[in-house]
């Protein structure tokens, strides 16, 4: 059984990309917290990006999410009640995110599909890869993820991470949908 690793490689126009950048940097931005069973940390150890939040039915949101229901009605068909505002990150050099999973089955609503779209020509950073691994613990990895524009779309229980940037900025937009406990 393959996992089901959904890729957009450059789905999204690079215009579009840099007007999604644009907005995205007129967000407040701030250091990334880590949640951990009902407590928010900042935990640099494990985890280091700045992030901003789009509003529920921003323009960017409208043009993610008709993308990942698509996606989810033809490839995953889960049920999806809801979405988490989308995360506009940007990894300076030094920043990473050690590997984890974006699932946690204490929380009522279930993150069940784990969105990433790469904002940043590949040649403007270095390091900074994002790691993904399979249902059976084997790295699944392609160069074309690097892509400005590529949207990965992958279950949220499979571990993932972002290597350290060595040098310049990496920005991805990530988003989480919900639904009810899996039957």
């Amino acid at each position: 059984m393959e996992t089901p690793i959904f890729v957009g490689h450059k789905a999204l126009d690079t215009k579009l990309v840099d007007m999604f950048i644009e907005k995205g940097k007129e967000l407040v931005i701030q250091e990334a917290v880590v949640n951990q069973e009902d407590s928010v940390l900042k935990d640099n150890s494990y985890r280091q990006t700045d992030v901003g939040f789009f509003p529920k039915g921003h323009m960017v949101e409208t043009i993610i999410k008709a993308l990942v229901t698509n996606v989810n009605d033809i490839s995953y068909k889960c049920e999806i009640t809801d979405a988490e505002n989308i995360q506009f990150g940007i990894y300076r050099e030094g920043y990473f995110y050690k590997p984890h999973r974006d699932f946690d089955p204490s929380c009522p609503n279930v993150r069940k599909l784990s969105v990433t779209v790469q904002l940043s020509d590949s040649h403007h950073y270095e390091g900074g890869d994002f790691r993904l691994w399979d249902f059976f613990g084997n790295e699944v990895a392609d160069p074309k993820w690097r892509d400005k524009g590529t949207i990965l779309i992958f279950p949220s229980c499979l571990k993932h991470e972002v290597t350290p940037v060595t040098k310049g900025t990496r920005m991805s937009l990530v988003q989480w949908y919900i639904g009810p406990e899996w039957r």
